[in-house]
């Protein structure tokens, strides 16, 4: 897979848990909607909304104790793929 599809996969696997544990995050899921969107075209782009993201505060949701680790695992992923594409 590339690396835009997988920035793709990732997205839309952290969109369906916020959708299923947290529905009352639509701007945050639109937030990252917007980025996965953005990265079809430009994955530099895409990949500085998600780390924009970060970088406000907007990725921490508050999340049952049993939900939490799979929270995690899904942002690191997301983020960590943001940086390789930029390259930190």
């Amino acid at each position: 897979m590339s690396v835009r599809g997988e920035l793709t996969r990732s997205a839309n696997l952290l969109l369906a848990f916020l959708a299923e544990q947290h529905p009352g995050s639509t701007k945050l899921e639109a937030a990252i909607a917007k980025a996965r969107d953005s990265a079809k075209e430009d994955i530099s782009q895409g990949a500085e909304e998600v780390l924009a993201l970060e970088a406000s505060g907007a990725l921490s949701l508050p999340m049952p104790a049993e939900a939490a680790e799979e929270q995690e695992e899904r942002l690191s992923h997301l983020l960590s793929i943001a940086h390789v594409i930029l390259g930190r």
